[in-house]
């Protein structure tokens, strides 16, 4: 488990694996400076409602997982990380999920138990999609395109 503090004072910049617990209502807008190295980043059990945009910088990330939180709407920046393809927002407060913040690597989307009444069409279009777990929401369809979800 780490602290902003130690995010801020350098001592993760070479880390691979980032797992902030510490109460956060916001991540500062230059984490990618902080961290650049980072692969897996684990946010869960956070009071967080958004990412900065500065997550789109971080070259190596693969995975995100930002369970626990006060997310409303699947953060947009999340679909301009080039390598990122597992993404878990489960238990938040999501409403809305863009289809800009579907990245083109999708492999899994996590979004249980959330207030999601629909998802985009373009969600069909992530072609590596191997798990897609939606219980406790609101959908009462999926999107037609997923049928070309083969994995």
């Amino acid at each position: 488990m780490h602290t902003l503090e130690q995010l801020r004072s350098g001592q993760l910049r070479q880390h691979t694996r980032i797992n902030i617990k510490d109460n956060l209502e916001q991540l500062p807008e230059e984490f990618a400076e902080y961290c650049p190295q980072v692969e897996v980043l684990d946010l869960s059990d956070n009071q967080l409602s958004a990412l900065p945009e500065s997550l789109s910088q971080l070259q190596n990330l693969r995975i995100v997982f930002a369970s626990n939180n006060q997310f409303e709407v699947l953060p947009e920046v999340l679909g301009r990380c080039a390598k990122l393809d597992m993404i878990g927002f489960k238990s938040n407060s999501i409403r809305h999920v863009s289809a800009a913040a579907l990245p083109a690597k999708l492999r899994w989307l996590i979004l249980t138990d959330n207030q999601i009444e629909s998802l985009p069409e373009q969600l069909g279009e992530c072609s590596e999609l191997q798990k897609c777990a939606l219980a406790g929401n609101r959908l009462t369809a999926l999107p037609q395109s997923m049928q070309h979800c083969h994995n």
